[in-house]
C-alpha cells in the first residue's frame, strides 16, 4: 500500500514550491548584479528596435525577458519564480521517468527549491535560471522523446 505521500508527491511538491516563491517575492526585492547592465541595455536596444550600436557581447535571449517585462525587475523576478517552479516539476517528472519512484521524484522536485543559493538565483537579474531552465526542459523533452521511440 503506497503511504500519502507518495500518492500526493506531486501536489505536496506543487504546494510547497509554489508556498516558497510566494513567500520569496513578498519578502525579497529583485537583486541587480555587475553584468546586469549588459542585459539591460541590449533589452533597450530590442525595445527600441535599434541595434545600429549592439556590440554582440550579450546574446539576445535574455535580454528579451526583460524586455517583455518593460525593464520591470520585479516582473523579471516573477518570470524567474515561475521558472522556478517548472524547474522543480521538471526535475520530478524526470526522476519518475527514469525511476518510477514518487519518493524520489518528490525529493528531487523540492531539493532544487529548497537549496538556498539556486533560489537565491531567482531573484538576481541575470542569466542563471534562465539557463538552468532551457536545460532541464531539453533535458526532460529529450526523455520524453526517447521514451515515444518505444
Amino acid at each position: 500500500m503506497k503511504s500519502k505521500i507518495q500518492s500526493n508527491s506531486f501536489s505536496i511538491l506543487l504546494i510547497v514550491v509554489i508556498l516558497i516563491r510566494v513567500g520569496v517575492f513578498l519578502t525579497i526585492q529583485p537583486q541587480i548584479a555587475k553584468d546586469t547592465g549588459g542585459y539591460t541595455n541590449l533589452a533597450n536596444h530590442i525595445l527600441r528596435l535599434n541595434f545600429s550600436d549592439y556590440s554582440g557581447a550579450r546574446t539576445p535571449g535574455y535580454p528579451l525577458i526583460i524586455a517583455l517585462a518593460d525593464m520591470n525587475f520585479k516582473i523579471v523576478m516573477i518570470f524567474q519564480l515561475l521558472m522556478g517552479i517548472i524547474i522543480s516539476i521538471s526535475l520530478y517528472k524526470i526522476i519518475l521517468i527514469l525511476t518510477k519512484s514518487k519518493l524520489l521524484s518528490l525529493f528531487s522536485g523540492l531539493s532544487y527549491s529548497l537549496y538556498l543559493p539556486q533560489l537565491y538565483r531567482e531573484t538576481v537579474i541575470l542569466t542563471e535560471t534562465t539557463a538552468t531552465f532551457f536545460i532541464v526542459l531539453s533535458f526532460l523533452f529529450l526523455l520524453y522523446l526517447m521514451k515515444s521511440q518505444d
